[in-house]
């Protein structure tokens, strides 16, 4: 089974999965899988907000634009629409599983090949995003590899 749409959260959205989303897909398509739609959202947002200066500072500095981005909280159809959901931290994993039962099975930690969480720089300093950043850098580039592998398999 290939996967064609992935869904990132985070809590407000505005920090961590803009960022993950704008890196995916910008993974994916380095390895010509443009059909993967990436998008994102938070379990408790206000829907509009466009991504956190510092988060869009550090995608500008590592060459990525987040400008477009608005924060949209997860609803059902979102839920059904994805075929993967990845999430920053474990509490986030399991309060979609408990709203959304039928998320079970397709939700991981996006840190899930490294066994980390990604924690929250939200109104924190630039370094706490830079940091955040690269992480979120390393784990997207383990599920477009294996996602890639999977596909050439298929």
């Amino acid at each position: 089974m290939t996967i064609s749409r992935v869904l990132v959260l985070c809590v407000g959205n505005i920090c961590r999965s803009p960022m993950a989303e704008v890196m995916l897909r910008d993974g994916f398509q380095r390895q010509g899988m443009n059909n993967v739609q990436v998008r994102s959202a938070g379990i408790a947002t206000i829907d509009g907000r466009p991504a956190d200066p510092n988060a869009l500072r550090v995608m500008q500095n590592n060459g990525l634009d987040g400008g477009s981005h608005r924060s949209q909280r997860v609803a059902w159809k979102m839920i059904a629409w994805a075929e993967l959901i990845l999430v920053m931290e474990d509490f986030q994993k399991q309060y979609i599983e408990s709203e959304f039962p039928e998320a079970r099975g397709k939700v991981f930690l996006i840190g899930h090949w490294r066994r980390v969480q990604v924690p929250d720089p939200y109104r924190g300093n630039y370094s706490l995003f830079e940091a955040s950043y690269q992480l979120l850098s390393q784990c997207s580039s383990d599920w477009v590899q294996r996602l890639s592998v999977a596909l050439a398999d298929a």
